[in-house]
């Protein structure tokens, strides 16, 4: 889901199964959901009302690992398998996608797994002053993949100028570089990630805009 809200706003964010997918016969899914901790702070999860599902969730800031495991024969059936409970701030950017990542589903039958991410944007001026944006920047990651050079070509298309901001991190979930604010031009263009002082392994980046533009994808790096 999307969300706009006022600063200080403790919002109940679901995390829903919407297709029912009991056929399949799921013993048990995994997931991790990814967000800019400076602009929630998350104090909890809670169960939710999807029927035989039982919630293990893990919470590190910016990063909430979940695991539900079938405690009957409902699980799968459609409903919400979770609420985060967190409290939204007011920063610079003034948004943070949610970015759900890392899914795992352990199953009878051949399973895919689609995912529809969220975002929150925390309003400090109110929505008389909310900027409206024609068009989400679009990023792509651009080949070679894997990476054996010191940089990262991210390719971008936008309707009007933006900024990005980048994270990558490791697959512990820590932030190794991370990059604010950096100007995309309109049109057609590149941003060049320096990412030399990164060792060899696979890590997930982040690109974002203030657009609400988004892309997610794990990099191998090989040195």
């Amino acid at each position: 889901d999307e969300y706009v809200v006022a600063p200080d706003t403790r919002l109940d964010i679901p995390v829903h199964l919407d297709a029912d997918v009991r056929d399949a016969l799921i013993d048990s899914i995994a997931w991790t959901v990814r967000y800019q901790d400076v602009n929630l702070v998350v104090d909890s999860v809670r169960s939710g009302q999807a029927p035989d599902a039982l919630l293990r969730a893990e919470i590190v800031p910016g990063v909430i690992r979940f695991h539900a495991a079938r405690s009957g024969p409902r699980f799968g059936t459609p409903g919400t398998l979770g609420l985060i409970r967190a409290l939204c701030r007011s920063a610079v950017p003034d948004s943070t996608p949610l970015t759900i990542t890392d899914i795992q589903v352990w199953s009878q039958e051949p399973t895919e797994a689609v995912k529809n991410d969220g975002y929150v944007v925390v309003d400090a001026c109110g929505p008389r002053n909310l900027i409206t944006f024609k068009s989400k920047t679009r990023f792509r990651l651009a080949p070679p993949l894997p990476v054996t050079g010191s940089v990262l070509q991210i390719m971008t298309d936008a309707e009007q100028e933006d900024a990005a901001y980048v994270d990558v991190t490791d697959a512990l979930g820590r932030v190794l570089l991370s990059v604010a604010n950096v100007p995309v031009a309109k049109g057609q263009a590149q941003l060049t990630l320096d990412i030399s002082t990164l060792p060899s392994g696979t890590y997930l980046v982040v690109v974002r805009s203030v657009s609400r533009g988004t892309v997610t994808a794990y990099v191998p790096i090989v040195r």
